[in-house]
Order: C-alpha cells, then structure tokens, then sequence
C-alpha cells in the first residue's frame, strides 16, 4: 500500500473532522446553486476547476502530462497524455474513482482538487501533517517500549552473567576476565 495511503488511512480525528467538513460546506455550495437553478454552469465550472487544479498540482510537481498518465496507470486507471490533456482542459467527465486517485497521487483530499484557494490547501496540509505526526507518535512510543524492554533484557542477562562469574573459582574467573 502506498504511503499516502496509509496515511490518508490513520489520519486522525480531527483530519476525519476537517474532510467531512470540506465535503459537507461542498455539499452546501451544489444545493445553493441547484437551488438558483444555475445547475449547468455550476458543474461546467467545477469541471474547469478540477482541470486547473490538476493542471496546478502537476505544474507544481514538476510532472509532465505523460509522467501523470504513466502515475495513473500504475495504480490502477489506464491513462495516456491525451486523457490528462483533456481532463485539464475541462472537456472529459472524471470519475469518482479517478477524483480519489489523483487525491492520492497529489497527496491532497478530493475536495481540494475543486479549489485553488491556499487556505484550504493548508487546512489540507495541516490535516495530513497532524496524521502523520500521530502516526509518528505512537510508532516513537512502539520503539521506545521495545527500547526499555531490550534494556532490562540486557540487565538481566548481564546480572545472571555476574552471579555465575562469581560462582567460578578465582583462577578461572580471572582467566575468562583477561580473554574477554
């Protein structure tokens, strides 16, 4: 499994928390418009967001269109250049599961990919961050219980070591001192 993904997997609650809260203000934003009936132009510009975001994100990256193509692939979604070319311009349809995989290959969420405003982007970056750094927590915990238990182990194998050290007589015991 990718790292991202394990990641994304353990972010915590509050990560969960700002995600469902980006989808729930995203969900807001689609009734509102439904609403004033601006359906259409509502969708064709999301469409046209995605494309720049993910023309953005790439950019950024330094990735060229062959390189995401060749990305999307390996994990899964046939892509060429052309399919990039196109998702970028805003003239194909992209599915739920494709949203997921650039989200994961962009190491962002999907309603980022909607979005070239910075705050969410960091608010984004700061949910990811504090996933990891949870994640990186409880594993430094994990190390340094087995760090402690290896230190007692050595204790008391060095203890028994002493105890039958004394138990020798002096000559072998010096003798075993001067080897090693």
């Amino acid at each position: 499994m990718p790292r991202s993904c394990v990641v994304s997997i353990r972010l915590g609650t509050l990560g969960v928390a700002v995600k469902r809260l980006r989808q729930l203000r995203f969900i807001l934003v689609a009734n509102s418009k439904k609403q004033s009936g601006d359906v259409e132009a509502y969708v064709e510009g999301g469409v046209r967001r995605l494309g720049d975001r993910v023309r953005s994100l790439r950019v950024e990256r330094g990735l060229s269109q062959e390189a995401l193509a060749r990305m999307l692939t390996a994990v899964g979604r046939p892509f060429h250049q052309t399919t990039v070319a196109k998702l970028e311009k805003g003239a194909r349809p992209t599915s739920v599961e494709e949203l997921y995989l650039l989200a994961l290959i962009f190491e962002t969420d999907v309603p980022s990919l909607f979005t070239t405003d910075p705050e969410v982007e960091v608010q984004s970056r700061l949910a990811r961050l504090a996933g990891e750094a949870a994640r990186l927590a409880g594993e430094l915990a994990d190390r340094q219980r087995h760090t402690e238990s290896l230190q007692s182990e050595y204790e008391q194998v060095v203890a028994r070591y002493n105890q039958l050290l004394q138990e020798l007589s002096p000559s072998t015991r010096e003798g075993l001192q001067r080897d090693g």
